[in-house]
């Protein structure tokens, strides 16, 4: 419970009364333990327990009449405090505080202008809590800022010089406010500067070498997804064209992966795409192919995971979105085997199943497909046709409350009340 403090003018004139100090302690020792409480709350909230599912949005959305339905992605701020999610046939974007219901931040009415939304596919969170999502059939991408106002930034026009944006998905912004967007279907990437300035970084040419008869060799055809690493690299997935291609700061463009794979096991469907800032490391999922690539920084390909997933009955089947947690390791969604794998990928790979068609035992998970984590450690899922999205406290990074954390806690607590008390019987 909020509580709202109000301390009222002193009357002017004659009738001006001295401000009753004898109370104001009693509200100083009722406000440290609001305080202490609200601080008790947030912790516990994020702390799990550990290894647990947690539903955080289901089909009703926001309790209030904006449904959820086909929720493609998610994104969480750095500290987990909010998580975003899209809802791609409900044309509805939610805002899921740790603490309190979802609140919807952006619907079809798009700017409430002229630029409408329509099917909402990614959503990215800046630094600065601002959120970006693309709209998958509108071909546009809105931003929204912290005060809740929205602004178009791009539409199907593109960058306005014959480059259109069609079929926008994944998009995802840098520590400078650089905005990305994926153009699915017009088969290109776009750059958005904080200034507004438009500039497409790569088309369907991929990276422009060409065959003997002048045709174009490597193409980027159905690009999906895309990462940036702290250099400002660019790392983009090529569905249809089955490969992966870097676009370094300087604008040099290269494939960086193929169908070939490495070698021995072929890569199919490309979809997903993760960088590991720590390592240098990215990470690349195999829709079609079943199975996961890691591409070390000198170029080197190893297939690290593969349709047998974390074992029997634990297979991976669709491997869609992918995401590296605090602890370095990999979280990848199986949209068609409807479970979350985590993948240990320093040492000896150690693949563990964490969650499954089961969801939290109560409310199910079907056909996952975003996922997102934060500083905390937190993993968020979206469960695509089960219209959910999910909160999984990692075994690795959960916050533990030792004995001697919450005996502090308890202790701080008591000695507010105390002095509530005594407040009291002075007053």
């Amino acid at each position: 419970m909020l509580l709202n403090w109000k301390v009222a003018e002193a009357p002017s004139g004659p009738e001006r009364r001295e401000p009753d100090t004898h109370a104001r302690p009693l509200f100083d020792a009722i406000a440290r333990v609001v305080a202490i409480g609200w601080l008790i709350a947030v912790v516990m909230a994020h702390a799990g327990p550990a290894g647990a599912a947690v539903q955080i949005i289901d089909e009703n959305g926001d309790g209030l009449g904006n449904v959820l339905m086909l929720p493609y992605d998610v994104a969480a701020n750095l500290d987990g405090s909010k998580t975003y999610v899209t809802g791609n046939q409900s044309n509805t974007v939610f805002e899921i505080p740790v603490l309190g219901p979802p609140i919807l931040i952006l619907d079809a009415s798009g700017d409430s202008g002229v630029n409408t939304l329509a099917g909402p596919y990614g959503v990215a969170v800046g630094d600065d809590g601002r959120v970006y999502v693309s709209g998958l059939e509108s071909n546009n991408v809105f931003r929204v800022d912290t005060n809740g106002a929205v602004t178009q930034i791009i539409d199907t026009t593109g960058d306005n010089q014959g480059n259109p944006l069609l079929g926008p998905r994944g998009v995802a912004v840098d520590a400078q406010n650089n905005v990305y967007v994926v153009g699915g279907e017009s088969h290109n990437v776009f750059k958005i500067d904080p200034f507004g300035a438009i500039t497409q970084i790569i088309d369907s040419t991929g990276d422009r070498t060409t065959n003997p008869d002048g045709t174009y060799k490597t193409r980027l055809i159905q690009p999906v997804d895309i990462a940036i690493d702290a250099i400002g690299r660019v790392f983009i997935t090529g569905h249809g064209s089955k490969n992966v291609f870097r676009i370094d700061p300087n604008s040099t463009i290269t494939e960086i992966l193929d169908e070939s794979g490495d070698g021995t096991n072929s890569l199919d469907g490309p979809w997903g795409l993760a960088f590991d800032e720590a390592t240098g490391q990215l990470f690349v999922s195999g829709y079609d192919s079943d199975n996961i690539f890691r591409v070390e920084p000198d170029g080197t390909v190893t297939e690290i995971l593969d349709a047998a997933g974390a074992g029997p009955s634990r297979l991976l089947d669709g491997p869609r979105e992918i995401s590296v947690d605090n602890a370095g390791d990999l979280v990848i969604t199986g949209s068609i085997s409807h479970n979350v794998i985590s993948l240990q990928t320093s040492g000896a790979l150690v693949a563990v199943e964490i969650l499954n068609i089961t969801g939290d035992g109560t409310n199910d998970l079907f056909t996952p497909w975003g996922i997102a984590t934060d500083a905390t450690g937190d993993i968020y899922v979206t469960g695509l046709n089960s219209y959910n999205a999910f909160r999984f406290a990692s075994v690795s990074a959960a916050p533990a409350l030792d004995p001697s954390a919450i005996a502090l806690l308890a202790g701080a607590l008591a000695t507010a009340g105390s002095a509530i008390l005594r407040k009291a019987r002075d007053y």
